[in-house]
């Protein structure tokens, strides 16, 4: 081969080469689907990639967080329904008994709705008590705890076992909601109280009627807030888990664009590539064949 003719062999060389590198790497795209199986082989946007996939899992996380939330206050405003219920049987406990010889039952059936608040109260939810604030292991309740109640009788909440807390939900990276609510909450107290004094008052007389049924009107007007809170309170919770589910979304189709290639273009493309490359390796060999005829 003459000299001033080797330059060109060996960019026609060069050429083949890079042709069959980029062949292989379309044919591999073809048969994965994907840009490349390293992030080396995706340029720039590798950085891009690696945050995608870490909000990806942090969005996961807080969905996950927002679920057990709803579900837990879906649970808690079931028991509170029960709960406002009963305090509406208490007011007409106390406006339906005037008959001295009608006490005695009346104490029963406050008795009985005194034991249906605590089981109620005490329902567990997946192994963890509802109403205990952050000491989710301990039974919130323990009626006898409950002294025989005097009137006028004062706040008393020595049933309560659970602690102070609040839950809360971690539903964003800046986001934590409180939610539910204890059962030494006001108007839990006072639903307590009012049963307490139905059931264990001596003597059941007008005044302990009186201040029971106070107590009932304060417990139903403030468990029917408490239902309106825990409705408030998921609802939203569940925009913030539409929104990272928004979030899910948009990252998955951005790394799915980042990772996965356009099958029809890349079939396209490799179509190009193997042709070119067809056409340099015959230029090549007839390049040969010419320069192998000066020496003959």
């Amino acid at each position: 081969m003459r000299i001033s003719t080797y330059g060109q062999h060996q960019t026609l060389v060069q050429n083949m080469t890079s042709l069959q590198g980029r062949v292989a790497e379309a044919q591999i795209q073809q048969a994965s689907g994907l840009t490349s199986s390293s992030l080396s082989g995706l340029e720039g946007q590798a950085k891009t990639l690696l945050n995608l996939e870490g909000e990806l899992t942090r969005s996961a996380g807080y969905i996950a967080n927002g679920d057990a939330a709803i579900a837990r206050l879906s649970s808690t405003y079931a028991a509170m329904q029960s709960v406002n219920a009963i305090a509406t049987q208490v007011r007409s406990l106390t406006t339906s008994y005037t008959d001295a010889t009608d006490l005695t039952g009346l104490q029963a059936q406050a008795k009985g709705l005194l034991e249906d608040l605590a089981a109620t109260l005490n329902q567990p939810y997946a192994g963890q008590y509802l109403f205990a604030g952050t000491a989710t292991n301990t039974k919130p309740v323990d009626l006898a705890q409950l002294a025989p109640a005097t009137v006028p009788a004062t706040a008393d909440t020595s049933y309560y076992q659970g602690d102070g807390g609040t839950l809360s939900a971690k539903i964003a990276d800046s986001q934590t909601v409180p939610y539910g609510v204890r059962a030494d909450d006001p108007s839990i107290e006072a639903l307590v109280r009012a049963l307490n004094i139905l059931a264990t008052a001596d003597p059941l007389d007008q005044a302990a009627l009186t201040q029971a049924g106070t107590l009932g009107e304060q417990a139903a007007s403030g468990t029917a807030t408490i239902l309106e809170t825990l409705s408030s309170q998921s609802n939203r919770i569940q925009d913030v888990v539409d929104g990272q589910t928004d979030v899910q979304l948009y990252a998955e189709s951005w790394i799915s664009d980042i990772r996965e290639v356009d099958v029809v273009a890349v079939q396209t493309q490799l179509s190009m590539l193997e042709t070119s490359l067809e056409a340099t390796m015959q230029t090549i060999a007839t390049f040969q064949r010419l320069n192998l005829a000066d020496y003959l």
